[in-house]
């Protein structure tokens, strides 16, 4: 029986008056959006494997890889635009999409052999058009991904692979305080946060571990490590200020703490790879109401603790004594924030009475 029918019975019987309510459809349930969305990208990839087979000699040349790609990114394009939110049409449009950049990026680097460079730059022009260009956020995260691996690849080309993490970090609090001005700007940044988010996490450790990685590579010689450490502390200092801003705090004695505190953790995780990537994605990612990306910031820094700790670069003196180190940085600006607190409340309530 239709909403509408069981409405008209309820007027008949004098039970309610009016016009029927609108009625909306309830949300699928979960399990049934990631069933729907693991049965596209089968179907799909059954799609894609056959019709491959016609066109395996295509992959052979430059030119046809790129219309071949043009073509299947076209017809990603046209099913996401007429998804209407299901998620069959929209998982099964966003596998043609992404097979249609894919290949796209090949013909790209075939074309530009050997220059990799060029082909890394022109790769990640593409996706950041492909970013804007398809309004679709489970793309656009992943467009913002691929531009961020673009930019790793192409800084090991250049050089100063180690500035890798510090310009994620920008791209990474740009976009996703960016997204919180207006519904529009929601709808492109977030989802390229999101990227960028995993991006940095992903980029931050694997840039201070990769260094003899890009020797193979006969890439030109890094910058000094100190360098983006040095950028990186400052990163995280600047967020830590700029958190503080956005909350308006009214004691300026929480602000003190808070970026003295943010300038001892960053002078002590000098040591840990990626420590400080993680907590900026953290906080940044609680700010903005992120929890999926905010368990992962966590996450990788208990990873970066942990992998700093078994490893056999320094002595297990001296990790011991860093980690303790930051342990009781934590505790006293933990403190010092629930002294200043205790204070503006006893303050207000004295002003309360006097009132």
């Amino acid at each position: 029986m239709s909403a509408a029918v069981t409405w008209e019975k309820l007027v008949t019987a004098g039970i309610v008056r009016g016009e029927s309510p609108a009625t909306t459809a309830p949300p699928m349930a979960w399990y049934l959006r990631a069933l729907a969305a693991v049965a596209a990208w089968i179907a799909a990839i059954c799609v894609l494997s056959s019709t491959s087979i016609l066109f395996v000699r295509a992959f052979d040349n430059a030119v046809t890889t790129l219309v071949v790609g043009a073509a299947l990114l076209a017809i990603g394009a046209w099913v996401l635009a007429r998804a209407k939110g299901r998620v069959f049409v929209a998982q099964f449009g966003l596998a043609f999409a992404i097979a249609g950049e894919a290949a796209i990026g090949l013909g790209i680097a075939r074309a530009s052999e050997p220059n990799h460079t060029l082909a890394w730059a022109l790769i990640g022009a593409f996706e950041a058009i492909m970013l804007v260009a398809i309004a679709e956020r489970t793309h656009r995260a992943l467009a913002a991904l691929a531009v961020g691996m673009c930019g790793f690849g192409l800084l090991a080309r250049l050089g100063p692979l180690s500035l890798a993490a510090p310009l994620t970090t920008i791209a990474f609090v740009g976009a996703a305080w960016a997204a919180t001005r207006d519904a529009r700007s929601d709808a492109l940044w977030r989802p390229a946060s999101a990227g960028f988010g995993v991006a940095l996490l992903a980029f931050a450790p694997l840039a201070d571990l990769a260094h003899d990685a890009v020797r193979w590579w006969h890439a030109p010689p890094d910058t000094s490590s100190r360098v983006a450490a040095v950028l990186m502390a400052i990163a995280f200092v600047a967020v830590v200020a700029l958190l503080c801003r956005r909350l308006a705090l009214a004691d300026s004695r929480v602000t003190r703490v808070a970026l003295l505190g943010a300038i001892a953790i960053a002078a002590l995780a000098y040591p840990v790879p990626g420590l400080l990537a993680a907590l900026i994605v953290m906080l940044v990612a609680f700010d903005t109401g992120r929890p999926a990306l905010t368990g992962l910031g966590i996450a990788t820094a208990i990873g970066m603790l942990g992998y700093y700790y078994f490893s056999l670069a320094t002595t297990l003196f001296a990790k011991s004594v860093s980690l303790a180190a930051v342990g009781i940085v934590l505790m006293g600006v933990g403190a010092a924030l629930r002294r200043v607190a205790r204070a503006s409340e006893g303050q207000a309530s004295e002003a309360r009475r006097h009132a």
